[in-house]
């Protein structure tokens, strides 16, 4: 009778992710053991946390993951350190393929170019004080080709 008795029990436990957690190869510290492996990477530069530095945006097209590097500005020092603060930021996790960060529209911010079918989709930057934020212009970028007007055909394995 005792073995049918439910007890209040928890067969999983919550993880909580910890960057401080050191990590060392034959005594050296890893400073980025925790931003994951990187087989088939875009790099892209942006300003993340609008404090002036170019951080990096790295886009894993072999898994569509996003890892954000955060740039520490020590000088003449590689210094970035890995962040999951913008992991939700919109729209990161709906990219796929291909993406690159380029500033199209010249207002020092950089925008978003990503795959779409049979093309490619933009979003502009539109960060300000209150931190990343980024709209939607256009899923399929098109040109005038007179008479008509079609989408600016971009493969997914193109750039």
């Amino acid at each position: 009778m005792a073995g049918l008795l439910c007890l209040q029990a928890s067969a999983q436990f919550d993880l909580q992710w910890d960057p401080s957690v050191p990590v060392q190869r034959q005594g050296a510290d890893l400073s980025l053991a925790w931003a994951g492996g990187l087989n088939y990477c875009q790099v892209s530069e942006i300003d993340l946390d609008q404090d002036g530095l170019k951080d990096l945006f790295v886009f894993d097209r072999s898994g569509g993951q996003v890892v954000t590097l955060l740039n520490g500005g020590t000088p003449g020092q590689v210094d970035y350190t890995h962040t999951i603060a913008y992991d939700e930021v919109w729209p990161f996790r709906e990219l796929h393929d291909w993406v690159l960060l380029r500033d199209y529209n010249c207002d020092g911010k950089e925008d978003i170019f990503s795959y779409s079918l049979g093309g490619f989709a933009v979003y502009r930057n539109i960060s300000d004080n209150n931190g990343l934020d980024f709209e939607l212009v256009d899923t399929l970028v098109r040109s005038n080709y007179v008479p008509t007007n079609a989408n600016l055909f971009v493969t997914q394995v193109d750039v």
